[in-house]
């Protein structure tokens, strides 16, 4: 609310420009706010803090005063808080009119902005009682309740262990994207360990600037994918994805300097248009309550599933492929080049295409 020290000369100011403030409101309510949650995280009263957050939305807002109403279906109104006597009988009185701009916006269910009191007509009576008391503006929205959500101690173990997530598998798209992602984690989780170690066999110094290369293409394909999503199907991202996986290791798989560095500079590529499209399409494609629960599902299949199998089993393979101090690179790469072919025929095969379109719509 706006009281008469707030007016310059006869003229009103617009609402929210009642005072010249030092910083944007926006900052200022922000800070407030973040203070206000802060303070609800400590062992105080739940009256002093908002009776110390109207008081402090009088200090940085262009207004007088403030009040919390607490308003229910069949009871009167509730004063919860007010900055100051004058508010909490502005509160007061739309009670005993039974007309005013808290009760307003409790029946709209929208704020209610009124920058000249003397001009509203939708309250008469409070406006001409507010006005002989000095209230020449007021601006009051609704808080609607909402529905709390379940306490933690009533959900299930299912629920704890985020099991309840695997119910999205059910789904065949779905369940397609999740179990391509973690095979094809699986041989990759042979780049990092080995392809240094290829590197350094053919007379490579500074290895790890070497395989940097990986991340040129991994910035291509970052801002290349916006341009995808909106041309290409989901499908053939993709496929796209694991196609290149695919020639990245037969290139190494040809153990030349040359070859091995164009395959290390392609696995940025195959690693983008892959992961970061499963995690645009269970943006895109889950409902918005399962979204955390479909991204929690794929953090585990990958990182945990897929890379515990990936790490042994190319472990496995990089040691059956090590005769004495001498390594079977072409086989080593040529092994896993093979395995990513199949889960490209697994995914082609199995992904369906009916229903499936761009994951961006073009607008206007």
């Amino acid at each position: 609310m706006v009281g008469p020290d707030d007016v310059a000369g006869e003229r009103l100011p617009p609402a929210g420009f009642a005072r010249v403030m030092r910083s944007t409101p926006s900052e200022d309510l922000s800070d407030v706010l973040s203070e206000f949650a802060r303070t609800m995280l400590k062992d105080f009263p739940i009256q002093g803090i908002l009776d110390h957050l109207v008081c402090r939305i009088v200090d940085i807002m262009p207004v007088t005063g403030a009040g919390v109403t607490l308003i229910s279906p069949g009871r009167e109104p509730h004063y919860v808080a007010a900055s100051d006597k004058a508010a909490l009988r502005f509160e007061k009185l739309q009670t005993e009119l039974d007309e005013g701009p808290c009760l307003a916006a409790y029946h709209s269910g929208e704020a209610i902005s009124v920058p000249d009191l003397s001009r509203e007509a939708r309250f008469p009576r409070f406006s001409q009682r507010a006005l002989s008391a000095g209230l020449v503006a007021v601006f009051t929205f609704f808080l609607p309740a909402l529905e709390v959500p379940r306490s933690a101690e009533h959900l299930s173990w299912r629920e704890r262990l985020g099991l309840d997530a695997l119910t999205l598998l059910k789904n065949r798209n779905h369940r397609v994207v999740f179990i391509t992602t973690t095979l094809f984690n699986i041989p990759l989780c042979a780049f990092y360990p080995y392809a240094p170690a290829h590197l350094r066999d053919l007379g490579f110094a500074h290895t790890s600037a070497w395989m940097s290369l990986a991340q040129t293409t991994e910035i291509i394909g970052m801002f290349s994918l916006g341009w995808l999503l909106l041309n290409w199907r989901v499908k053939w991202i993709f496929a796209c994805g694991l196609g290149f996986g695919i020639v990245r290791f037969a290139l190494s798989a040809l153990n030349s300097k040359f070859a091995l560095l164009a395959g290390i500079t392609l696995h940025g590529a195959s690693f983008t248009l892959v992961f970061v499209t499963a995690a645009i399409y269970l943006d895109q494609r889950i409902d918005p309550a399962w979204r955390t629960r479909a991204q929690a599902l794929l953090a585990l299949m990958n990182g945990g599933v897929g890379s515990l199998i990936g790490y042994l089993g190319t472990g496995w393979w990089f040691n059956a492929c090590t005769h004495t101090t001498n390594t079977d690179w072409p086989v080593f790469w040529g092994g896993l080049a093979a395995l990513v072919g199949g889960v490209l025929v697994y995914f082609l095969s199995v992904y369906r295409t009916v229903g499936d379109g761009k994951m961006i719509k073009r607008s206007g």
